[in-house]
């Protein structure tokens, strides 16, 4: 482009009002852009700063960077994020076949999967799809939030495989090698589950690389957690009110203070932290993966296989307990949803 600078198209409108305002965050301030004046168009940012080509008033901005610092990026992630990814999943690939086995093959097999399959793939559903939209709150975070839900969740489900298995199977026992069933691929996905509640206080903030240490740094101190909770002081947690939603909660939270520690009012005025219309759509897609689902991600782990059962009255229990953590979730979700609907108007 003329004078080797870089042509944006914006549109949209803005209110009125005189202050300059920059709405792409991308110039660290006014550029010379009147709220007033902004309709629709493009200008040059370059050497001697913005042109503005302006037709018609409209009511809001919304601005379209093109191949702005893609190739910074790139090299970014080239130098970073690629030697970092690959040193680790070699690591981890040699630890997988040295440390896990799987269960042996047969009627147990199949009873495992007839019991646990269909609440694993709810939960599944639940982190991929569920927290991987709602995620996409922000205006500039849309399809990098699914992605990196993607790549941070399969991360830590397969380094919980040997961490969370190793802590539920190994400590305390003589056993030397990880049993790989669908129990530990439960408990796998709901660690994931808890980096995505982490991931909410960290996103915009982090950068791949940092992420993804991030997510992996979490995985021992949830195993960790969830063996001081579960298996020494013996607290019956199948919601995961402590194990997965107060550990990710204060995880995020700690790691986002000293992400930004450093900057003003830590982001919170920052001009990317912006939603929009179809943001908020696709982040309530999200929301209502999350409550239809919710049931089996508390219930997926209160029943007990049929295998493992010795009478009538162990699998009773264990029907009875899945019955109530399916049915009450059920009630108090809709209950909570008429609840919220009535108490938003005075927000």
């Amino acid at each position: 482009t003329a004078r080797n600078g870089i042509r944006i198209w914006v549109e949209g409108y803005v209110q009125g009002g005189h202050e300059e305002w920059d709405p792409t965050g991308l110039f660290g301030g006014p550029c010379g852009l009147s709220r007033q004046l902004v309709t629709r168009g493009s200008f040059l940012w370059g050497k001697a700063g913005p042109e503005l080509q302006a037709p018609r008033h409209m009511h809001r901005i919304q601005a379209t960077t093109m191949v702005v610092g893609a190739e910074i990026r790139g090299q970014q992630l080239r130098r970073n994020f690629l030697p970092s990814m690959g040193f680790f999943c070699d690591l981890l690939d040699a630890l997988m076949f040295g440390l896990t086995r799987y269960v042996e093959l047969g009627v147990d097999v199949q009873d495992d999967i007839t019991q646990y399959y269909m609440w694993f793939i709810h939960v599944e559903i639940m982190v991929f799809i569920g927290f991987g939209f709602l995620m996409t709150y922000l205006r500039r975070y849309s399809l990098g939030a699914i992605m990196l839900n993607f790549l941070g969740s399969c991360l830590m489900f397969l380094v919980a495989i040997l961490i969370v298995g190793a802590a539920q199977q190994t400590l305390g026992t003589d056993q030397r090698t990880i049993r790989v069933d669908m129990h530990l691929l439960i408990e796998c996905t709901y660690c994931a589950a808890t980096g995505m509640i982490a991931y909410g206080a960290v996103i915009g903030k982090a950068t791949p690389t940092q992420l993804v240490w991030l997510m992996v740094a979490l995985v021992p101190g949830f195993a960790l957690n969830q063996y001081i909770v579960v298996f020494r002081l013996h607290i019956l947690d199948l919601g995961g009110s402590n194990v997965i939603h107060l550990f990710g909660c204060y995880y995020g939270l700690a790691v986002s203070y000293v992400l930004s520690r450093n900057v003003p009012a830590h982001g919170m005025g920052h001009p990317k932290k912006t939603s929009s219309y179809k943001n908020d759509m696709s982040s309530m897609l999200g929301t209502l993966f999350l409550w239809v689902f919710w049931p089996s991600f508390n219930a997926a782990l209160a029943s007990v296989s049929s295998a493992a059962t010795t009478g009538p009255a162990v699998r009773g229990h264990a029907a009875s307990e899945q019955f109530l953590c399916v049915v009450n979730t059920v009630i108090t979700l809709s209950g909570a949803a008429v609840s919220t609907f009535m108490t938003s108007v005075l927000v």
